[in-house]
Order: structure tokens, then sequence, then C-alpha cells
């Protein structure tokens, strides 16, 4: 099985929030648990209706924001 990329939109919205949470609190240790965090603050600002940070057609963002839904 191939997991597939993010989309350029979510991939920056990534991006631009690891590099917030890092200014907002530190250095996170695991990057692997930085990304979950990050992917989980985006999905708050989506359901909030913020737009432009993903692409909701793509597989790849449809699958990365559903494991991040995940607890």
């Amino acid at each position: 099985m191939t997991i597939p990329t993010l989309s350029p939109l979510l991939s920056q919205s990534l991006t631009t929030t690891l590099e917030k949470l890092a200014q907002d609190e530190g250095p996170i240790i695991d990057p692997q648990e930085a990304t979950l965090i990050a992917m989980q603050q985006i999905l708050v600002r989506i359901e909030l209706g913020e737009k432009n940070l993903y692409e909701p057609l793509h597989k790849g963002d449809t699958f990365a924001l559903s494991l991040a839904q995940m607890k």
C-alpha cells in the first residue's frame, strides 16, 4: 500500500503550524508528536470554518486529517 502525500496546501499549513507551535511552546523532542499536535490544531481551525488549509478531495489530506482525528 502506498501512503499518499499531502497536498501543497496542507503541507504549507502544516509547516506554518509547526513553526508557530515551536515558537509558542518551544521545541518538542518527538517530531511525530509535534506533527500530530499541529495536525490537530489544523483540524480545529478547519472546524471553525477557516478556509484554504487543505484540499478536501485530496486523498493524502483526507488520510492525514483522519489520522489526526483519532485520539
